[in-house]
């Protein structure tokens, strides 16, 4: 599918899927970048290379784009985009620090991660449910 991309949009890709059913598993996010030439980037954080600014094509080569969401991050300058990129430069976490929260880092909001509560209560429910086996 092609898509116009627009600096500050949040691109939504499929990490992971379920390979008997092949249903998303886990989701990874990242900022489109795109510079005065037309190129286009990904500023995301990712598990072997932190925080990083890589273009489309190497962000998309082991992911498949789930949709493409507006944010508030489209008013924005492409100046003002890289000091907010640099300002949310951390090591990926998990837990405390994963693309999701990477996200809100960049658009100002308080971190959160959907993906890591869910995962954390099948975790919990996965282990009161052995324990009473």
């Amino acid at each position: 599918m092609d898509y116009e991309y627009k600096s500050g949009q949040v691109i939504k890709t499929i990490a992971y899927e379920v390979p008997i059913i092949n249903e998303p598993f886990m989701y990874h996010f990242g900022v489109i970048f795109v510079e005065e030439d037309g190129s286009v980037f990904v500023l995301h954080n990712s598990l072997d290379k932190g925080t990083i600014k890589e273009t489309l094509e190497v962000f998309l080569s082991s992911r498949e784009v789930e949709e493409i969401l507006p944010s508030k991050l489209e008013n924005l300058s492409n100046e003002e985009l890289l000091y907010r990129f640099e300002l949310c430069n951390d090591n990926f976490d998990y837990l405390r620090y994963n693309c999701e929260h990477f996200i809100d880092c960049m658009e100002g909001s308080e971190p959160k991660s959907e993906q890591a509560v869910l995962y954390a209560l099948i975790l919990v429910t996965l282990i009161v449910v052995i324990k009473k086996l």
